[in-house]
């Protein structure tokens, strides 16, 4: 049986990037990304191609062409995808149109709403706060939303940075990957997570 793919979600800013990848190190395919910050040296694990189908050509507003549902798997393949591999893809909640009919499990990551605003404007991301806190509830609005429709599991990341891993283990196991320590303790580095003051992502 092919595993189930995995969708991780939350507001910018949230340290999704942080979890997947962790994900991506336990063995989880994301395909190519290139992009990078000196916010995220390592990168954001955020799917080019994906990306440019979705945000860059249809955008959060627009329809899901119906040749999307195999196009996809294909796009997949060419970067060398295999079908018997567990697949994910990072992007913001509105992404989920692009994503449902492939019954992922999705991975809520919370951050306190104080530490996910005051991120979001030192990064740039949103020009004052009244903006960014509007725009952090509209995503949460749309992952409760997703919870009424998905198999979903939250990962609390301002705990992770800090080397507390408890909602990640439970997440992963509920995902169907066991979790390993070292890997969570090589990939979250002080330096970049252990100390959110730093505002990483």
């Amino acid at each position: 049986m092919t595993p189930r793919p995995i969708f991780i979600t939350a507001p910018a800013r949230s340290g999704t990037s942080m979890i997947a990848g962790l994900l991506q190190r336990h063995g989880v395919w994301f395909g190519r990304s290139s992009k990078k910050s000196n916010l995220n040296p390592r990168g954001f694990f955020e799917n080019d191609r994906f990306l440019h189908e979705t945000r860059d050509t249809v955008g959060p507003q627009g329809p899901v062409p119906f040749r999307w549902w195999t196009e996809w798997p294909r796009m997949m393949a060419a970067e060398g995808w295999k079908p018997e591999q567990r697949w994910a893809v990072k992007a913001m909640p509105w992404a989920w149109k692009f994503l449902y009919q492939f019954e992922p499990v999705v991975v809520f990551c919370w951050r306190p709403a104080t530490q996910t605003i005051r991120s979001q404007l030192a990064a740039g991301f949103q020009p004052d706060e009244e903006t960014a806190r509007r725009r952090v509830l509209s995503h949460w609005d749309m992952m409760r939303d997703i919870r009424s429709k998905a198999d979903c599991v939250d990962v609390y990341t301002d705990q992770v940075a800090r080397g507390r891993y408890a909602s990640a283990i439970f997440a992963f196991q509920d995902i169907g990957i066991t979790f390993q320590q070292s890997l969570a303790d090589e990939w979250i580095a002080p330096k970049l997570f252990g100390d959110w003051r730093l505002d990483n992502d």
